[in-house]
């Protein structure tokens, strides 16, 4: 489980390094993903010890309005 939590950390942590903004019109894929992600994680939060990483994660959670 813990791989699984630190691999959705990485994953949200490469959106924000490549994307300054989200918007559900011009990727409503992407903006899907990233919502469902944040509803996850409001769930079940996650400390990554990795703070670089915790934090594009959450710059990128707080990306979607």
């Amino acid at each position: 489980m813990k791989a699984m939590e630190n691999y959705l950390d990485c994953y949200l942590f490469a959106v924000s390094e490549n994307c300054k903004v989200i918007s559900k019109e011009s990727d409503p894929y992407l903006y899907a993903c990233i919502k469902t992600a944040r509803d996850y994680r409001t769930k079940h939060p996650w400390q990554n010890t990795n703070t670089v990483i915790a934090a594009g994660a959450e710059t990128t959670l707080a990306m979607i309005k």
